[in-house]
């Protein structure tokens, strides 16, 4: 678990350097949104909305999809078009 000479980071573990960005971005005026539940993407000109099992929708010029360790389908309607990193066209 231990993580060592990385840069600005004498030693650390794996926990406390995964939860060492959140810590930072609490310290400011924003609102964090712990293992939201995304029910649907929905693709549009300048945005792609995120919408939310818990009602709320997000709007962005990008979205990054981050599942884990390991690749798998999230059953997300829309998923499809996003994988790989760009919008691709409908199979």
């Amino acid at each position: 678990m231990a993580i060592e000479n990385f840069i600005s980071v004498r030693h650390t573990e794996g926990p406390q350097f995964a939860g060492a960005p959140e810590a930072h971005v609490r310290d400011y005026d924003v609102d964090v949104m712990n293992l939201p539940r995304a029910e649907r993407l929905v693709p549009g000109e300048d945005y792609v909305s995120v919408e939310f099992a818990n009602g709320a929708t997000l709007q962005s010029r990008t979205v990054i999809i981050s599942t884990g360790a390991r690749w798998r389908q999230m059953e997300v309607p829309g998923e499809d078009l996003y994988r790989g990193g760009c919008l691709l066209p409908p199979l």
